[in-house]
This record gives C-alpha cells, structure tokens and sequence, in this order.
C-alpha cells in the first residue's frame, strides 16, 4: 500500500509539475515591416518551436542563425541556444560530416499576443530586441462552400457541469471572410439553424485569418435562438480543408441562458474530388 500511494503521489507530481502546452500555434513566417529584408521562419510543433532567421553580417554578407527545440514556458515563451551552421556547397556530393554548428549566442521569443511578438537574441556577444509579427506576403483565396461538422464544448452560467456536442455543418466564404454557417441542430432546438457571420469581420494574419464579433443564428422559422460573442482564434485553409477554431460567450433566448463555449468547425470544400 506504501508503494502504491508513493507511485501514486509521484504520478501526480510529475502531472503538476507539466508545463502548459502554447496558447496558439506560432508557426509562419515572421518579420519586423520597417526593416523589409530579414526575417524569421518559425516551425511550432506541440510545445517545441524550431526556427531559421536569415539576416546580414557586420560586412552585410547573408547569414543564417538556427534556434533548435525550443520549448514553451509560461508566459508563452520560447528560449534556446543560436547556431551558426556551415555546410558543404548547394551542388556536388552532400557529405554531412562537413556540416558544422557553432553556438553563436541564444535566442528568446515572447509572444505578446497571436500577432505579435518581443524577439531577443545575442550573436557573438551583440544583443538587440526587436518586435516582430506575422509576415502576409500573398491574399488567402478560401471562397466557396464546405462540409464538415461543428464540435464544442459549452458551460452555462448555474450549471457546473461541462457538455459537449457535435452537428453536422456547413459554412460559406465570400471575399474572404465567412459569410455564415449552418447546422443541423442546436443546443436548444432540433431543427436547422442558420448563422449570419456579417458582424464578424475577419483579418489576414500570416497564413491563418482571425477576426471578432457577433454572430446571430436564426430557426428554419426565422427566430432568433443564439446571439454569440464570436472570437476566431484561427482559420486556416489547407488545400481542400478548413479548420475555424474560436471561443465565444452566447445567449440563448428561448432558455434563457448563458453559455461559454470554444469549438472548431472543420470539413471538406464542395467540389468534385476529381
């Protein structure tokens, strides 16, 4: 019984003592607008960023600095060592025993927010900070109409307990933005409910679009049944995906509650798959 409560008590510390995985995910191309011509690549995966910057010498000569396995500490920040790496030539036989790195300083990157961020890095004893964000170098083109599903989970004001659901869904882009969604339920009516998202209005952010707002939703009849306080964490687009992840506080009239819910609506766009 000893042993046991003693694993046991060594499991729960070890669970206490995990770090909080990232409030976002980081990763895309980075850059400081007022000084075009140098930037950082970020590579986020799980709690662990990865990332290139590509600047100059003293000489102005091209260099490129390496932060690797960087993991995330409280307060959203990343902070590792700075390598140099020379290598063999771009043609001719790649030989890797050639590569060499250099720890030239370290690197730190705090993210204010999911836009935003302090980068502080020392080379070869020089330190700067500088502050960086999300680098929009091409218009996302995600218009059209897709199929998937909205999942959520949701707790209303007096009722401690957390629930959950998942609907069949669909969601339109026009102009790059999202012009409404629909489902077939809700958490308060059996029936189709459709989303008007023209109070949301949505942004580009590097290669995701995020945005807020108020998002009304409507029965087959027409009556309101759900007022959100829509906020879009994310939206990204990949080939023929989409995935919208937000948080939102919503009021539902017809039972008279309040509710917190975050969720994600994901599918497929309507097209051929040929």
């Amino acid at each position: 019984m000893r042993r046991l409560l003693s694993v046991l008590a060594c499991l729960l510390m070890a669970l206490t003592a995990r770090v909080a995985p990232a409030g976002q995910n980081y990763q895309d191309m980075w850059w400081l607008p007022s000084e075009s011509g140098w930037g950082l690549m970020v590579l986020h995966q799980a709690d662990t960023i990865s990332a290139v910057m590509f600047h100059y010498r003293a000489d102005r000569s091209p260099a490129w600095y390496l932060l690797s396995n960087a993991r995330h500490t409280p307060g959203e920040h990343f902070e590792g060592t700075l390598y140099e790496v020379k290598g063999p030539p771009l043609f001719g036989l790649f030989d890797p025993a050639s590569v060499m790195p250099r720890a030239v300083g370290n690197m730190r990157l705090s993210f204010e927010n999911g836009n935003q961020a302090q980068l502080q890095y020392t080379i070869d004893g020089q330190s700067t900070t500088r502050t960086i964000q999300r680098f929009s170098f091409a218009a996302l083109e995600f218009d059209g109409g897709y199929f998937g599903s909205q999942a959520g989970v949701v707790r209303c004001e007096g009722n401690p307990q957390v629930g959950s659901y998942i609907f069949p869904a669909q969601i339109r882009v026009v102009d790059g933005q999202v012009f409404d969604t629909q489902m077939a339920n809700s958490l308060v009516d059996q029936g189709a409910v459709f989303c008007n998202w023209g109070g949301v209005p949505q942004a580009q952010q590097g290669s995701r679009v995020v945005g807020s707002g108020i998002v009304y939703c409507n029965d087959n009849n027409g009556a309101l049944i759900a007022q959100a306080e829509i906020e879009v964490e994310e939206l990204r687009v990949v080939d023929h995906a989409i995935t919208l992840n937000y948080r939102a506080t919503v009021r539902y009239p017809p039972a008279n509650a309040i509710c917190r819910e975050r969720g994600s609506f994901f599918g497929t766009r309507l097209q051929s798959p040929d």
